[in-house]
């Protein structure tokens, strides 16, 4: 199927999920359906094997990587929309969410060059939890992927179910901290 970068997994995570949470209904209070799922983005050429390891893509087996991260990604973020949607008509009393890796990246100095390059780096991180709390792409992600000539594969009913879909809570791993520098 070429894994997250194909919409078929979506409803395919859908039938395990509704079978894993029937299953153990009453037992499992907190789901979670992917782990550090920010890995998907690669961030440089040594973290493909980062994003490999999250969403089963090849990455670099792909001419246009940006627009399969991107489709990567808005599936995975989909699957748990729908996921937390499918959870709660199982069973009202369960939390559904995902672990992102929490790398904090401070700025090397307090030279606002510095500050402006955290923060940008910041956002690849950041912008999957911006979906799937609030429930949409914050604009600076539409913004970069419209100026990157990335088309989001949308169909009816995408956006509803991410806007009602919102994840309960929020979970992370945390291994570094990390510095940016505008040089």
């Amino acid at each position: 199927y070429g894994s997250w970068t194909n919409r078929k997994l979506v409803n395919l995570f859908l039938v395990y999920a509704k079978t894993v949470m029937e299953r153990y209904k009453g037992k499992v209070k907190y789901w979670m359906t992917f782990n550090e799922v920010n890995h998907a983005i690669p961030k440089n050429d040594y973290a493909s094997v980062l994003a490999f390891m999250s969403s089963g893509v090849e990455i670099d087996k792909y001419d246009n990587k940006e627009q399969a991260t991107a489709d990567i990604v808005y599936h995975m973020v989909l699957a748990t929309s729908k996921t937390v949607l499918l959870g709660h008509s199982i069973d009202p009393d369960i939390k559904v969410s995902i672990m992102n890796a929490f790398i904090p990246i401070y700025p090397n100095t307090c030279n606002p060059l510095d500050v402006m390059e955290s923060v940008k780096q910041s956002e690849n991180d950041f912008f999957i939890l911006d979906i799937l709390c609030r429930g949409n792409y914050p604009q600076y992600q539409l913004n970069a992927y419209k100026d990157a000539g990335i088309v989001l594969p949308i169909l009816p009913g995408d956006v509803e179910d991410m806007e009602n879909g919102k994840i309960d809570y929020l979970a992370f791993s945390y291994y570094m901290s990390n510095v940016a520098s505008s040089d």
